[in-house]
């Protein structure tokens, strides 16, 4: 190799051999990082700041008038029993069976100052999840719940509502300003609230009434019929295992251990049109919700800080499908009559009434099924239930004896 080819090449064939340029480069570098390190600082800390002070959910605190967001109230329910100003002494705790117990009306029959602890679609355990936020405030010394076999019976643990509930909230910990201060989702919500949108009256909160679509009307329910039972199936399939003992337990052991805390519980009056899916595959599925209810009864009678009803014994409502827009859902009447029966003693279980109250269950249900799966039957005619495939369940198929109770909810 020739002395020409041996040459001396530069450190950084690429770059600038300039010290003080490679310095300036680098003294940009750090401006830049600085900058974006102050604007992201601000941005968390704005945030944090105006999720804070708006607090919509009222996570921390209640403390100037302000709308109440409307949605899930399973992000909205626990802050609201923990810090609303709002001087209540009572919860009501349930599914959309319950969310339409009107606190004015369980103000006027009961004396109780409610806020609404219900949550549509809710387990057993989301409604434990709302009592324990209620039970360690101090401030819910009356439980108004309504327990539905429905959502007590699926035993798959993705059933129990962690996926769907905001754990942050119900149990706090020093994730949840992390989780709540600096969420953009918060920041929305807290920007609608300071825009004037939501609900303020938290006595309303919750309830699905005013979002009607429709009236409640004769025919609305049969007219909703076929989409409710395709969807019923879907459950079934899908979700539905056995009630678990320890489901039992967990109601009445919440109540043996509060003594200071009154409950008042009931099984809703869903119509009995709602059970017909039940039957299916042998009535495997009503089985389970006689075991439910006699299991329930058994466990509360005996508490005596809990009253337990029975609103599925009132045969003016449950075979009345004109008060449903669906098989199970009544209106806003059935609700505020419940609340009234409750101050007496018509539909209230106790220790000797709990083999009659069963065996009327399933002796009127097994006879309504059995009656509208005859072909000659207005319902199966219009809907073929006689091609489901359900034997007769039960007794043959006869009229109903006219109901005692004549008394129309109002």
């Amino acid at each position: 190799m020739t002395p020409r080819a041996i040459e001396h090449q530069p450190d950084n064939p690429g770059g600038s051999t300039d010290p003080a340029k490679a310095s300036a480069l680098e003294a940009a570098a750090r401006r830049h990082n600085r900058l974006f390190a102050i604007v992201c600082g601000v941005a968390f800390l704005g945030t944090a700041l105006t999720n804070l002070a708006v607090d919509p959910f009222r996570v921390y605190h209640d403390a100037w008038a302000r709308p109440y967001p409307k949605g899930n109230w399973r992000y909205v329910a626990p802050g609201v029993i923990r810090n609303t100003s709002f001087d209540y002494d009572a919860i009501t705790l349930g599914t959309s069976h319950s969310a339409n117990f009107q606190p004015s009306v369980i103000e006027e029959a009961l004396g109780w100052k409610a806020v609404r602890g219900t949550l549509s679609g809710s387990t057993i355990g989301e409604q434990l999840m709302v009592l324990k936020v209620a039970l360690e405030s101090g401030r819910a010394k009356r439980v108004f719940w309504g327990i539905d076999f429905y959502y007590a019976a699926d035993a798959d643990e993705e059933q129990n509502g962690s996926a769907r509930m905001p754990l942050h909230f119900y149990d706090r910990s020093w994730r949840t300003p992390f989780n709540y201060l600096l969420s953009t989702a918060t920041l929305g919500r807290s920007l609608r609230i300071i825009q004037g949108h939501g609900e303020r009256d938290v006595r309303q909160c919750g309830a699905w009434y005013p979002q009607l679509s429709t009236n409640i009307a004769k025919d609305t329910a049969l007219r909703a019929f076929p989409g409710w039972f395709k969807a019923q199936l879907v459950t079934q399939r899908e979700k539905a295992g056995e009630f678990q003992p320890s489901t039992i337990e967990d109601i009445c052991g919440v109540i043996r251990n509060n003594p200071q805390v009154e409950f008042v519980c009931l099984f809703p009056p869903i119509s009995v049109l709602s059970a017909l899916p039940e039957f299916l595959d042998g009535g495997k599925r009503f089985n389970d919700r006689v075991r439910f209810r006699e299991a329930l009864m058994d466990g509360m009678v005996d508490l005596p800080n809990c009253r337990l009803y029975d609103f599925e014994q009132a045969d003016h409502i449950t075979h009345n499908l004109d008060l449903f827009i669906d098989p199970t859902h009544y209106g806003i009447d059935v609700n505020d009559w419940m609340i009234r029966e409750t101050r007496g003693d018509q539909y209230r279980v106790r220790r000797a009434d709990i083999e009659r109250l069963q065996s009327r269950f399933i002796e009127r249900t097994r006879r309504y099924i059995a009656e509208v799966i005859q072909p000659t039957h207005p319902l199966c005619q219009r809907f073929g239930f006689d091609k489901l495939g359900i034997d007769p369940p039960g007794p043959p198929a006869v009229q109903w004896a006219e109901s005692n109770d004549r008394t129309t909810p109002r």
